[in-house]
């Protein structure tokens, strides 16, 4: 069982640090269903797939042909797609650098560069052959490069070979072309005519992954009614009522005007959160991220959760890491008695060589959320630190757009948990110097897979 843990926790350690496109910014998103088998990922994808956050309108994913084959007349009803093409795709060795084919040749390991690099070279001969190719493809063209080469790339442990024994490299190979398909979509808002109404104003984006109810239907006939449940949601905030299941029906109920107010970007983050106060709070966030996202987060997410963190601990302890200085002193720490969570999050940071200064603001221990300067926080959401490490502090907030949104946090697993939803909640991308960390806490801790990668 440890053995299998350790593996897990390598896989996605693994897979993360080699995800090309990390100085990219993420968006959050809706899954769309594919509607054909050519579709990226099939009927058969596995649930071990990551995937990345941000939002947009619901398109329709269709399979673009690999090879098409016409009849001598050249008519169009006679043209098919070629779907087996990855029977005869040749892995181009040629096309890599000498030493890298002789490292091969002597049946050694490629490291980590060498192996994004021959990544790289594949996905982009596979891309000049078909632009949208399915798991199936990937599969086949993997098993092909562990069958020339099985001591440089076949996946074991100890001589015993894991799984396929080339899950590693399509989870590498989807996870570049996936990063190629990125690059050629944009996020950028539409501009709309003068004419329109703030209420018309939508945010519309491509390459869509990650949420399930991005941008949820509003008839014109809801309006008024939608207006009154949340006047009714600001009365009771105001009063401190203090019916839960009243005050989760009625956020459940005007979760499309709360995405269609996120969505139009015509408010700002502090009279935002005026016009919807629960959102400010663990329960109402948590609602809107399971309306949002699907993912619960109940007491069996955050056991789970737990669980996971110590598994990043171990494989750091007695994996074979690298670690700096600021590693080794976080991972003292942690085993000094340190809060384990936080430990976690800042080895991973520390993994990643990634400004935590981002993730993190020290106050002082005393300080309160009205009398901070909040000028110096940054704008994408962050945990604020009440104490001097996020190891030994006892109380924390979570800030967005330099706004105090959730104050008197004692424990750090939910300010974490509030600051990730407030990526989505508020629409906001991961910055740059924060990717690879948040990317991984994404895909790994709360269970974010892919559905569709290409389109």
């Amino acid at each position: 069982m440890i053995m299998t843990n350790m593996l897990m926790s390598f896989c996605y350690l693994d897979l993360v640090t080699r995800v090309e496109d990390t100085s990219s910014s993420i968006s959050t998103s809706q899954i769309v269903e594919p509607n054909n088998e050519e579709s990226f990922v099939s009927d058969d994808m596995s649930d071990d797939f990551p995937m990345s956050v941000h939002s947009t309108p619901k398109s329709t994913a269709t399979s673009s042909p690999a090879l098409t084959i016409a009849s001598p007349t050249g008519s169009e009803s006679s043209v098919r797609e070629d779907t087996s093409w990855h029977y005869r795709f040749d892995i181009p060795w040629s096309k890599m650098p000498s030493s890298t084919r002789q490292l091969l040749d002597n049946g050694k390991r490629p490291s980590a560069a060498q192996r994004r690099d021959i990544i790289r070279i594949v996905a982009s001969e596979v891309l000049t052959v078909c632009k949208k190719p399915g798991k199936k493809h990937i599969n086949e063209i993997s098993r092909k490069m562990v069958l020339c080469y099985p001591k440089s790339f076949r996946d074991e442990i100890e001589g015993q070979i894991v799984g396929t024994g080339y899950d590693s490299l399509v989870k590498q190979l989807i996870s570049r072309l996936d990063n190629c398909r990125r690059l050629q979509a944009s996020t950028a808002q539409k501009r709309l005519p003068e004419s329109c109404s703030p209420d018309n104003v939508k945010r519309v984006c491509k390459d869509a992954y990650g949420c399930i109810n991005s941008e949820p239907v509003l008839s014109p006939g809801e309006t008024k009614l939608q207006k009154q449940k949340q006047e009714e949601l600001v009365k009771m905030f105001k009063n401190k009522d203090k019916d839960a299941k009243k005050i989760e029906r009625l956020m459940v109920e005007t979760f499309p005007s709360q995405r269609r107010d996120v969505l139009s970007a015509l408010k700002e983050t502090e009279d935002f959160l005026k016009e919807w106060p629960f959102l400010c709070q663990e329960a109402g966030m948590r609602l809107n991220f399971k309306e949002l996202t699907g993912v619960q987060l109940d007491a069996s997410f955050e056991e789970s959760t737990a669980t996971k963190f110590r598994r990043i601990l171990r494989y750091f302890q007695f994996g074979k890491t690298e670690s700096s200085s600021e590693a080794r002193t976080i991972l003292s720490k942690a085993l000094a008695g340190g809060e384990e969570t936080s430990a976690a999050v800042l080895m991973l940071g520390a993994h990643f060589k990634e400004q935590q200064d981002k993730m993190f603001v020290n106050v002082d221990d005393t300080a309160i959320g009205v009398d901070m300067d909040t000028t110096k926080l940054p704008w994408t959401p962050c945990i604020v630190v009440c104490g001097n490490s996020p190891l030994t502090a006892k109380m924390f907030m979570v800030a967005v757009d330099q706004v105090i949104v959730n104050e008197q946090l004692p424990c750090f697993t939910k300010a974490l948990e509030m600051m990730f939803c407030s990526y989505y909640l508020h629409n906001i991308d991961y910055p740059v110097a924060l990717t690879a960390t948040l990317e991984f806490l994404q895909r790994y801790t709360f269970s974010m897979h892919y559905t569709l990668l290409l389109r």
